[in-house]
């Protein structure tokens, strides 16, 4: 009910980690910046708690084998959305589902490599965070309403580890 629905927003957040930022603000003598940053990586990837919600990962997913990670290109290409031979991109996606709407890709070419960032970078990529959050679970009500989305499709999507979606 909308009661439900409620909470289940207020316990939505996104996270921007910077890690060329994070490495410039490590103090020199302290442990090394990427002995720190990889120390955090790996505790909240492989946190049981935390389940990663990522989009067109394939190369990086390979880094974090033990993380519990879903690709939600490939879950939308095994609900119908774009082919392997022509992934869909988080626009198409989001377009798909959510008829209407679109999200603004204006910052996604912006220079990611220059610090700080900029505002309106961080306000991006927090909603490129958010809309993957809001992608899951519209999947998510909708294979429970489609049986033909088998567990099979889904846990080939999922990097390791068990997730809500495919338990």
């Amino acid at each position: 009910g909308k009661e439900e629905e409620g909470k289940e927003e207020e316990q939505e957040e996104t996270w921007v980690i910077d890690a060329l930022s994070f490495r410039q603000t490590c103090r020199a003598g302290h442990v090394s910046a990427g002995e720190e940053l990889g120390g955090f990586l790996r505790w909240f990837f492989n946190h049981e708690r935390i389940f990663c919600l990522v989009f067109s990962f394939s190369q990086d997913v390979k880094l974090l084998s033990t993380a519990r990670v879903l690709d939600l290109q490939q879950l939308s290409i095994a609900c119908g959305i774009g082919r392997t031979s022509r992934p869909p991109s988080l626009r198409l996606v989001y377009e798909r589902l959510f008829q209407g709407r679109t999200i603004d890709k204006a910052q996604q070419c912006s220079d990611w490599s220059a610090r700080p960032l900029q505002e309106e970078q961080v306000r991006y990529a927090a909603a490129d965070a958010l809309v993957l959050l809001h992608i899951h679970r519209h999947i998510r009500v909708s294979a429970a309403a489609r049986p033909a989305l088998s567990a099979v499709e889904l846990s080939e999507t999922v990097g390791s580890g068990s997730h809500p979606l495919v338990e």
